[in-house]
């Protein structure tokens, strides 16, 4: 059981990036009886809300930017990682289950969106949203950590996530700033 530390209805201090601020950590949540270090994890990406228009899609951060700014972060604790993207996958659980097989994993680590703020305009876009992680134990088959990220609104952060009418753009910064984010949660919680 995942124990719940108090959580705060703002974002903690910590803040990457500088002083614009673009991407705010909130408090990670532990299970106290897990002490195992992330080695072999398999990353599923649940990145697309369905109600979102491709507009909207193109200000989330991309998988295979994640996969790249992940794979650099935690290359060195020497961890093992393979991403899979479950957006736009009719059987994730069947997806899911061969990859599992395939690659072994000792945890998965399920990231999705928790929530994304949309601004109005000539193109309603999403302006600021939250990834959620959550990292299972494949061997005590339960949850042993979750943890959330913000990408804040372009009026608190300063970072413009889309391009002329919803257009997609890089989203590397956000990818790096998501990882490193993650990184630090991790870290501070003992599973790095």
């Amino acid at each position: 059981m995942i124990r719940r530390r108090r959580t705060l209805a703002w974002p903690l201090a910590t803040v990457l990036a500088g002083c614009s601020q673009p991407v705010a950590l909130y408090p990670g949540n532990k299970d106290a009886t897990y002490h195992q270090k992330l080695q072999r994890v398999l990353v599923t990406l649940n990145l697309r809300d369905p109600g979102m228009t491709d507009a909207q899609w193109n200000v989330i951060v991309r998988p295979q930017e994640l996969q790249q700014s992940l794979a650099a972060a935690w290359r060195p604790f020497g961890i093992s990682l393979e991403v899979l993207d479950l957006d736009g996958v009719s059987d994730r659980a069947k997806v899911t289950a061969d990859a599992v097989a395939r690659f072994a994993p000792m945890q998965i680590a399920n990231v999705r969106i928790a929530r994304f703020n949309k601004a109005g305009g000539l193109v309603s876009i999403i302006d600021g949203y939250m990834l959620e992680t959550a990292i299972f134990d494949v061997a005590t088959r339960k949850t042993v950590w979750t943890g959330t990220v913000e990408f804040r609104q372009f009026s608190a952060g300063g970072r413009s996530r889309s391009g002329p009418l919803g257009m997609a753009k890089s989203h590397v910064s956000d990818a790096n700033d998501f990882a490193d984010g993650l990184t630090s949660q991790l870290k501070t919680d003992g599973l790095l």
